[in-house]
């Protein structure tokens, strides 16, 4: 599990000779007796910012034109299904604090559902949009398939909303879908400076059991990237997500830039990864907007 911030997060930040931001980041590892630190991960110094963009608030940059793919190498199967979470944190003082942005495949349903689901406080949720973007008639994901998810941003760098694509094992689209949440009042929408994209169950704080799967999801964005072991002290507040699966993540590389590319893969499932935190977001039952 990584995290990705747009943001100064450390005592060690400073300026590179082109005026760029700086940051230190690491990232996590499964083991057998469930998540840590891993010291085989090294520390990753990176950099992270867009000169030409302002600082949001708390010092942290936004995170502007990120998109991630799910390149699915070996065949995704799932006791309970399946799901790809990009669960993103909003920048410190924002009303919308907590989003998520989700491709999901329910075990009874033959179809892949795109997912808004975000959160102005605790008990408080201001979106929640789930709609089918594709057909999938097998219960496995077959190697080949391609998902991705593009966060869509305003000139202010809110989002507004995200599109879900799919493609299968010939290359040929079978679905590209949009969501906006752009008519949402203002304050409902706002930038993120940090995420996540987390392979797990598909709702309702389930656990799945992956006998097959395996591939990678590289990360982009308009901003160069860095990678960190927990969020930064500048989101609006911390959360984690209630789904688990037993998913291993692959090391990221040590140099920033705006491509990122992490693999992943089943785990024993006496290596489940349950990330603690403050609250954890169970994504609900099938609601339309």
């Amino acid at each position: 599990m990584i995290s990705l911030s747009a943001g100064l997060t450390r005592a060690t930040t400073g300026k590179r000779s082109n005026g760029q931001a700086e940051a230190s980041l690491t990232s996590w590892s499964s083991t057998a007796e469930g998540t840590r630190r891993a010291s085989a991960v090294p520390l990753i110094r990176t950099k992270r910012s867009w000169p030409s963009s302002p600082n949001g608030i708390g010092g942290c940059n936004h995170l502007i034109g990120l998109s991630v793919v799910i390149n699915v190498d070996e065949d995704i199967i799932g006791s309970d299904g399946f799901g790809f979470q990009l669960n993103a944190c909003s920048s410190q003082g924002s009303y919308d604090g907590a989003q998520q942005y989700v491709i999901l495949r329910h075990p009874n349903v033959a179809a892949l559902v795109s997912v808004i689901n975000n959160w102005q406080s605790k008990t408080t949720r201001l979106v929640n949009i789930q709609e089918s973007f594709a057909n999938v008639q097998q219960h496995a994901l077959p190697a080949g398939y391609r998902l991705g998810i593009s966060l869509l941003n305003d000139a202010q760098g809110r989002i507004t909303g995200a599109r879900y694509t799919a493609s299968d094992n010939r290359g040929q689209s079978i679905g590209d879908h949009t969501i906006s949440i752009a008519n949402k009042p203002v304050q409902d929408l706002a930038p993120i400076v940090a995420f996540q994209l987390n392979f797990v169950d598909c709702i309702n704080g389930g656990n799945t059991v992956l006998s097959s799967g395996s591939g990678t999801m590289p990360y982009t964005a308009s901003n160069l990237m860095s990678v960190l072991n927990t969020e930064p002290g500048c989101v609006d507040w911390t959360y984690t997500t209630g789904e688990t699966a037993n998913s291993v993540y692959g090391k990221l590389p040590e140099t920033p830039g705006p491509t990122f590319t992490q693999a992943f893969l089943r785990g024993s499932p006496a290596a489940m990864i349950r990330k603690t935190g403050p609250l954890i977001h169970n994504l609900s039952p099938h609601q339309r907007r």
